[in-house]
């Protein structure tokens, strides 16, 4: 009978929710703008994506946009930017609002230590990282990592920081960053499907995952001389 090849690439074109054309061109978002591009099935993007729009409704998380192009390569869209982007702000009870000072990004979970000192905030991008944040300093800087890290939880004591590091064809991994130690996170639990760190124990020696879609909660042990075997959940 008849069959399909389907043949995959990819291009190394930054950008999200990407369409090919009629015309020979691909369309796709990035930071609130719609691009487009010539491409060719051979040799992929053809030069430099030319910004066509800009304020156009998408969202960087899901990815999405809200526009559509007709066969002759008119191209229709909602106005309204990015929505995935945003800034982190302090809320008081009596609702006063103040953004801290940090660049609007897509931020995803965060964390804020029990001293009220560093926050960690997950941060989506083409490889997603975990950006530290020490609000009386007014100073920031990204946690070392090789692949992407995301879903981060401050011990008890703010002296660690648990979080899960992941990749293309890698396994997730909870890893554990020693923040007062120049060596490099330890992995102490790993799966083929999506591990979040959950809840500390109070004395720092054990924590808590979330493991999706298996809905289950395991708990693995926190090592204190920086060495550790990743186990199964």
């Amino acid at each position: 009978g008849p069959c399909i090849v389907v043949q995959r690439k990819t291009s190394t074109t930054d950008g999200y929710d990407a369409r090919l054309t009629s015309t020979g061109h691909l369309i796709f978002g990035r930071s609130g703008r719609v691009f487009v591009a010539r491409f060719d099935l051979e040799r992929q993007v053809v030069g430099d994506p030319v910004p066509v729009a800009s304020d156009v409704r998408m969202h960087a998380l899901y990815p999405h946009l809200q526009l559509a192009v007709s066969a002759p390569g008119v191209l229709v869209y909602v106005p309204g930017g990015d929505i995935g982007v945003a800034g982190i702000a302090w809320v008081s009870r009596q609702g006063h609002t103040e953004f801290l000072p940090i660049e609007p990004r897509v931020y995803g979970m965060f964390d804020l230590s029990d001293d009220g000192r560093r926050l960690a905030v997950h941060v989506s991008d083409n490889r997603d990282y975990i950006l530290i944040y020490d609000i009386e300093r007014d100073a920031s800087r990204r946690l070392p990592s090789t692949d992407s890290a995301g879903w981060p939880k401050w011990s008890p004591s703010g002296d660690a920081l648990a979080y899960t590091s992941f990749g293309e064809d890698k396994p997730y991994r909870i890893m554990v960053q020693r923040m007062d130690s120049d060596r490099p996170a330890v992995a102490v639990v790993e799966s083929q499907t999506r591990l979040t760190s959950n809840t500390w124990s109070a004395d720092g020696q054990r924590i808590t995952f979330y493991e999706f879609p298996a809905n289950r909660l395991g708990v693995a042990s926190v090592p204190r001389d920086g060495t550790a075997k990743p186990s199964a959940p």
